[in-house]
């Protein structure tokens, strides 16, 4: 009698952590504006950059991101990817401030990238393109995040790319 008193706890046990477990909906996490770049250090075409993106998290538990690929562009030219150099946390519940240290790898040198540039630097036309993945956790669980993200952006933020 003991042993199916203790089966059926741990299969009630089990059913509601698994009950609450699908139904909590996981909202999706986007960035939402670009604040700024700084290049903290530069040479022969890969540095470590810092970006300072504002990031919403809609969901009532933090999120630890532990790694991120992406691909930068502007106005649609890959300048190159970034690859995230240390974990860092997106908190819960609303848009946040979020710094990620990254290692850069441009594709092209500097002067391809101008010469792509050069007529939307012209009109003040552009636009900063960041595409990929990044993972980490919520809680216990693991979560993948697809980024994909398009802003307008002034010249004085590439202008940092200038080294």
């Amino acid at each position: 009698m003991q042993k199916e008193k203790k089966g059926f706890v741990f299969f009630m046990l089990l059913f509601m952590v698994g009950l609450i477990v699908t139904s909590c909906s996981v909202q999706e996490v986007n960035i939402k504006s670009f604040e700024g770049l700084e290049v903290k250090s530069f040479d022969e075409g890969e540095g470590t950059i810092e970006f300072d993106l504002i990031i919403s998290n809609p969901n009532w538990v933090k999120i630890k991101v532990n790694e991120m690929d992406l691909k930068i562009g502007v106005n649609g030219n890959h300048l190159g990817t970034a690859k995230l150099l240390e974990k860092t946390v997106v908190p819960a519940n609303g848009d946040h401030p979020v710094n990620l240290k990254m290692h850069l790898v441009l594709e092209k040198s500097m002067g391809q990238i101008a010469s792509q540039l050069g007529l939307a630097v012209l009109t003040g036309d552009l636009n900063l393109n960041l595409n990929g993945q990044a993972k980490g956790a919520m809680g216990i669980f693991p979560k993948t995040i697809n980024v994909s993200h398009s802003e307008p952006i002034s010249w004085d933020d590439l202008q940092k790319f200038a080294i």
